[in-house]
């Protein structure tokens, strides 16, 4: 009975599963291992879907390429590989030729990302109605900052 009620506790504790994706015209139902753009229907790999969710699960975080390859694929240590670079690859095409070119943005020495957009993912509530994670207006300017030239790092050659 006690083992019981501390797990029930965990349970309240842990947050809820979104199972549904929505980004704009992006939506990734994670129960059918479904994507959808622009209403269209887009076929992924295992791999590529899984890649997609994961770049989804937090739109404007940039991923490094080594937490891409660890949390997708499994790597735990370094390995030369080019595998996530071509499985990016294959799903910004697959994006782009269903309607939206340019959501996967490789953010160069660091890693990917999917594009930022200012309406931000939409959550599912209870009642079935979709609730954005960010007020769509007064949320604030989440655009970069721009950086005056003189602020600007000195590249190294």
């Amino acid at each position: 009975m006690r083992l019981l009620a501390r797990i029930h506790a965990l349970l309240r504790r842990c947050p809820p599963r979104v199972e549904l994706l929505e980004i704009e015209s992006l939506a990734i139902d994670r129960a059918a291992r479904r994507v959808t753009v622009l209403g269209q229907e887009i076929e992924l790999s295992a791999k590529e879907f899984a890649l997609l969710v994961k770049l989804a699960s937090d739109p404007d975080r940039v991923f490094t390429r080594e937490q891409l390859l660890r949390d997708v694929w499994g790597f735990r240590t370094y390995v030369p590989t080019r595998t996530l670079e071509s499985h990016a690859s294959r799903v910004r095409r697959k994006i782009a030729a269903a309607g939206l070119p340019g959501w996967i943005v490789n953010v160069w020495g660091v890693g990917y990302k999917l594009r930022h957009l200012p309406g931000g993912p939409v959550l599912p509530l209870a009642n079935g109605e979709l609730m954005p994670t960010r007020p769509p207006n007064g949320g604030g300017d989440t655009s970069a900052p721009e950086v005056a030239p003189s602020a600007a790092p000195a590249m190294i050659g």
